[in-house]
């Protein structure tokens, strides 16, 4: 989805191009093509930005999965071992002095 919008927005850049040198041959709309250049650089610094936030958004997923995966495992161990406590306690009336 978001490669699909990078690639439009690649091809509006070379759009861009043409139109800039359309404007370049004209010394008449020197100060339409000063702006336009200004909104060429705003473009491809809004694509830049959006490349990298992207690509953190994919990393930080990562991690949250990576994370995630993390605490399912150690809410199993520690069921686990209430199992296993609750098993002793029935088992080792001993236990439970301990405990």
């Amino acid at each position: 989805e978001t490669e699909f919008v990078g690639e439009d927005s690649f091809e509006s850049l070379g759009e861009f191009q043409v139109v800039l040198s359309e404007l370049a041959s004209d010394k008449s709309l020197d100060r339409i093509r000063v702006e336009y250049e200004k909104l060429i650089h705003a473009l491809k610094k809004s694509r830049d930005n959006e490349k990298r936030l992207m690509s953190k958004c994919r990393e930080l997923n990562a991690e949250i999965v990576s994370t995630s995966t993390k605490v399912a495992a150690a809410l199993k161990l520690s069921q686990d071992d209430e199992t296993t406590i609750t098993s002793l306690k029935r088992v080792c009336p001993e236990y439970q002095m301990l405990v």
